[in-house]
């Protein structure tokens, strides 16, 4: 999931006034249609808002103001997909600069809302989300270079992208240490394997000899003692490499490990009482249980080369960065509501949206001043 730090302090601008040049027949139907749509706009009921701009599009289709306005809708619905297509449209269909910058803008904040999903765990997508957000607050400050929200955002949005890839070399980097640690510790395992082995087999030539041999003894149950040792350690290592789940590879072969040493402390017993036979027995069965360890560490090292292979990313690489800065609106508010607006910093996108919405008509926050009659030719 690397999910972002709601990057939610960015500023969506909405216009919810229409200037929409249409041939007369459609016209005050297309009128009333955007009056509803801005009314249930206002008192945030986006469902109802979303259908009477559709209704308006079917009077005045393709019009780049209806569509920016349903767009606004639609992100207010958090629909930040189909916004964003609708933003798209705008600044396409739009027939000024003002909204054609508006419309990037925006177009830029849905961007990086699709970028912020707990649940896309593809990071690939998401850094891609970024980077064309950036792109359109590009874009929106070349169309309109006054625009303050934009430059805001776009330093966010820069700042956002700069910690998710800083965060990704940082992942790949520890990544890459427990895989060298995994190799380490299958080279060592493979060796103490080795070394069991063979102690088994001096086990099996002496159990054949007809003679007892004290001196033979005491040294077998010394080595097998310090391969017992060994076994303990790798399975520490493994204990602090190991993940949560019983299930990992890395916790199962830390399982088999010890029960390898149980068997090593058995061997090692009977091998003080020069019991060859049954050390042996003890012996082969250590074997078999770092053999089964063994596999597990490959297994593991299998699973991380698939991983990669797929360019798949744990969710945690989506962890949220801290956002220290905080948003301007497009445009400075008047005196009066100066204050209000430094507020408004520190709220979420919908609650700053909403305080827009309210004040609306004693800000100025789009080119042209806020909300005008509607023109009587619809």
């Amino acid at each position: 999931m690397i999910s972002l730090k709601t990057i939610g302090k960015i500023i969506l601008v909405c216009l919810t006034v229409l200037a929409v040049f249409i041939t007369p027949a459609s016209a005050r139907s297309a009128a009333d249609w955007v009056a509803e749509g801005n009314r249930a706009y206002d008192a945030q009921k986006m469902d109802a808002a979303v259908s009477a701009y559709d209704k308006a599009l079917e009077a005045a289709p393709g019009d780049g103001r209806v569509l920016f306005n349903k767009g606004c809708a639609l992100y207010m619905k958090k629909d930040y997909e189909g916004a964003r297509d609708l933003f798209e449209q705008a600044a396409l269909k739009a027939g000024d600069v003002s909204l054609e910058a508006r419309s990037h803008f925006n177009m830029g904040n849905a961007e990086l809302k699709t970028a912020e999903n707990p649940d896309e765990a593809d990071v690939k997508e998401r850094l891609e989300r970024v980077e064309r957000s950036i792109a359109h607050y590009e874009k929106a400050l070349a169309l309109d270079p006054k625009m303050d929200a934009a430059a805001h955002n776009l330093e966010m949005a820069r700042r956002t992208l700069k910690e998710m890839r800083d965060r990704i070399q940082k992942q790949k980097e520890a990544a890459k240490r427990q895989e060298q640690q995994r190799q380490r510790m299958q080279k060592d395992l493979e060796d103490l394997i080795k070394r069991q082995q063979n102690l088994s087999e001096k086990s099996r030539e002496m159990e054949n000899q007809s003679a007892d041999s004290r001196h033979n003894s005491e040294e077998l149950a010394r080595n097998q003692s310090e391969i017992k040792n060994k076994t303990k350690e790798l399975s520490q290592k493994m204990g602090q490499s190991a993940g949560k789940g019983k299930d990992e590879p890395m916790e199962k072969a830390r399982t088999h490990l010890n029960e390898a040493a149980g068997n090593q402390e058995k061997a090692r017993d009977r091998l003080n009482r020069s019991d060859y036979a049954d050390a042996r027995k003890e012996q082969e069965k250590a074997s078999e249980a770092m053999e089964k360890a063994l596999s597990e560490l490959r297994k593991q090292g299998e699973g991380r080369g698939k991983s990669r292979s797929a360019k798949s990313q744990d969710k945690s690489g989506g962890q949220k960065p801290e956002n220290k800065a905080e948003p301007r609106s497009a445009r400075k508010p008047e005196a009066a509501d100066q204050k209000k607006s430094e507020r408004m910093g520190t709220q979420n996108p919908e609650k700053i949206l909403e305080e827009e919405y309210k004040n609306r008509r004693r800000r100025q926050i789009f080119e042209g001043g806020g909300h005008r009659p509607v023109e009587k030719d619809w």
